[in-house]
């Protein structure tokens, strides 16, 4: 077991290499593959020098994990540079340069929905590689770059697989990430009578029934198709929210952990087989899959996870899987280097790790407390040992703790096989026999609204996500509470019984009863704030609910400290003071209010209640409810700038703050840019700005 998590040095250098290098300029990358190869180097050189007596030609440790360590790095970086030679070739950055082309894509990922467009319509947002691209002379030039690609609502129907061409507008991205381009797609896929893979159509067809059978059933009765396929799109937005603040999001996605409980089931069925036919069986499933959800980037890192568990059946060692663990994602990251910089990527190695190594030991210890129901222990600690070694990544992502996430998924864990299968069953049925789908669902509601009651429980629950620092702080102190509870065991074994039930029983009353809640909440809150905000950020999107307030600092990464844009207020009552109080904002310069609906507005009065306001734009339309607003405004002190509003069928590209006197202390005006640079301020006149 020691000599294979010393395989760890070289997958954590293989996996920071592949975070670095893709975001590294070539001179960057240089100087990666050769750090590679120093270290390649003195390994080789520490491992080869002579010693004494019989031991004189021995490798001895840490030379083996040096040279693995500098070839991985080495990997990695030749990976990065040979494929950057045919992601990003001249013609294509010629084309996004130009700002708009012809493209053929193949469809890579289902679509999901998006943010309307400009003029309200509904839009879609999936994963696609460009084949084809109109050179500047016309002609079309073959090459294959990864994009991403916002459509309008009629390529909801394209399938993975399928070919389609378009006239888009381009925009660049940042370099390091997958997509090399926005791809902004105004019109309906031209398919030109193509069409997709007969499997891939398959799997296409699948989904849409069970999202079809599902859709007559209760709202919580949505999460069948994401437990299943991972189709969340039908979930109410409140239950998707209530699941994420108790770190039940992941039973939505095809993540590793979803992946272990499906190959799970498998292999349970399998009984007591020979292990040969169980890995067949496995692998049958795993690719079942793969089609049926679709070859998504997310659904081939997980089943590249549940290959690893596969392989750790057929080695029955726990320390032979550490090292298929370790070898597939070596693997992964120098075939896709920009894998590795994936949140998914590192949510799927750290449950999977979780799993391989803590979940058996889970199960024996749990299994003696659960009496005659220890048939659910292995149910329970798998979920328990993924979201204990998912728990520094969750950290890092994203500062917070979801404070009842174990005790949510323990209480989810019993039913979420059963909905699985009855989920993927009622899939496999849908097209031939379409009342034992609606059956099977039927059968899985009472696990639907039980996780629903779990969820929304104990997300109104007090503190049901705690603050906590951002960055190496965070998981400082995470490191220092483990270890504090690692030394405390001994003690925790004689009390931690009566601790955890005194502990649930407050929880209980806190979630069943609302006075309760209430009271515990607000005495909770005043001693630990609910809001933890990175110290630097450049954006921030308060999170109030319906409506919209967005934060925009004026000094790149530098906060709020030395003053924000504020582009609308939210609703009514909905945070907005706190999370402007968790970002230290004291000083809007400038607060843009995009129209009169109260979720735009509604906050106005807390905004004012904690900054100071320098200036305000209100669109110049003929809205009788911005009336109070702008008295509101003027009460308070703040100047009102009315900006026109484009009168053309084509929507503005961006919004520029422009001087529009050179008088000291004279306003500033949110001016409409166009496609030609020509801006309309509110004064009527008209004057060139930088366009995009």
């Amino acid at each position: 077991m020691r000599t294979d998590l010393r395989l760890a040095g070289p997958v954590l250098v293989a996996w920071a290499a592949g975070v670095a290098a893709p975001s590294a300029s070539l001179l960057g990358r240089a100087l990666l593959l050769g750090v590679g190869l120093a270290v390649a180097g003195l390994g080789v050189r520490w491992g080869t020098r002579r010693g004494r007596g019989a031991h004189r030609a021995r490798w001895s440790h840490p030379a083996p994990v040096l040279v693995l360590a500098g070839l991985a790095a080495c990997a990695v970086v030749v990976s990065v540079l040979a494929q950057d030679a045919v992601r990003r070739p001249r013609v294509w950055l010629e084309a996004i340069e130009a700002g708009r082309s012809r493209v053929e894509l193949r469809i890579d990922s289902g679509p999901r929905s998006a943010s309307p467009g400009p003029g309200g319509g509904a839009r879609v947002s999936f994963a696609a590689t460009v084949l084809e691209v109109a050179a500047l002379g016309g002609q079309e030039v073959t090459i294959r770059s990864p994009v991403r690609v916002i459509a309008p609502g009629e390529w909801r129907d394209v399938v993975p697989g399928q070919r389609a061409s378009t006239i888009a507008a381009l925009r660049p991205t940042p370099t390091g990430e997958r997509a090399t381009a926005l791809v902004i797609a105004s019109g309906p896929p031209e398919t030109d009578g193509a069409r997709p893979p007969p499997l891939l159509k398959l799997a296409a067809g699948v989904r849409a029934d069970l999202r079809a059978a599902a859709a007559p059933l209760p709202g919580h009765a949505q999460l069948l198709p994401g437990i299943a396929v991972g189709d969340d799109d039908a979930v109410p937005a409140a239950l998707a929210d209530a699941m994420r603040a108790t770190s039940l999001g992941h039973l939505l996605a095809v993540s590793g952990a979803h992946v272990a409980i499906v190959l799970g089931l498998a292999l349970a069925l399998a009984g007591s087989a020979r292990t040969a036919l169980r890995i067949v069986v496995g692998a049958a499933v795993l690719a079942g899959l793969v089609l049926l959800v679709g070859p998504e980037p997310s659904v081939v890192r997980a089943t590249g996870m549940g290959v690893v568990l596969l392989v750790a059946q057929a080695l029955g060692r726990r320390g032979q899987a550490v090292a298929a663990l370790g070898s597939a994602v070596v693997v992964l990251v120098v075939v896709d280097p920009w894998i590795a910089g994936s949140l998914g990527f590192a949510l799927s190695v750290s449950a999977t790790a979780g799993i391989v190594l803590a979940s058996r030991p889970l199960g024996v210890a749990i299994a003696p407390r659960l009496g005659r129901a220890a048939v659910l222990a292995p149910a329970i600690a798998v979920p328990l040992a993924a979201q204990r070694a998912c728990l520094p990544v969750l950290l890092l992502a994203d500062p917070g703790l979801a404070l009842y996430g174990v005790p949510a998924n323990a209480l989810v864990a019993p039913v979420v096989p059963g909905i699985t299968l009855l989920g993927l069953g009622a899939a496999t049925l849908g097209g031939v026999w379409p009342e034992a789908a609606s059956a099977l669902l039927w059968a899985a509601t009472p696990g639907t609204w039980w996780i629903d009651q779990v969820a929304t429980r104990l997300a109104g629950a007090p503190l049901a996500r705690l603050p906590w620092p951002a960055g190496w702080r965070g998981l400082v102190l995470a490191a220092g509470i483990a270890a504090s509870a690692w030394w405390a065991r001994d003690w925790w074994r004689r009390h931690g019984a009566a601790l955890v039930a005194i502990a649930l029983c407050c929880l209980l009353a806190a979630a069943l009863s609302p006075p309760t809640r209430d009271a515990v909440g607000a005495a909770a809150r005043s001693a630990w704030p609910e809001v933890s905000i990175p110290e630097r950020w450049d954006v921030l999107a308060c999170d109030i609910g319906q409506g919209t307030a967005v934060l925009v600092s004026l000094t790149p990464g530098g906060g709020g400290a030395s003053g924000v844009v504020v582009l609308d207020v939210g609703p009514p009552e909905a945070g907005l003071g706190s999370c402007l109080q968790a970002a230290d904002v004291r000083r809007v310069a400038a607060l843009v209010l995009s129209h009169a609906d109260l979720d735009h507005v509604g906050g106005l009065e807390e905004l004012l209640a904690v900054t100071t306001v320098e200036r305000a734009y209100l669109p110049a339309v003929a809205d009788e409810r911005l009336g109070p607003v702008r008295d509101t405004l003027i009460e308070a002190g703040v100047p009102v700038v009315d900006v026109l509003v484009p009168d053309g069928t084509a929507a503005p590209s961006r919004i520029d703050l422009v001087e529009h006197s050179a008088e000291p202390g004279a306003a500033s005006l949110a001016c409409s840019g166009r496609r030609s640079g020509l801006s309309s301020c509110a004064d009527g006149s008209r004057r060139r700005t930088p366009t995009a």
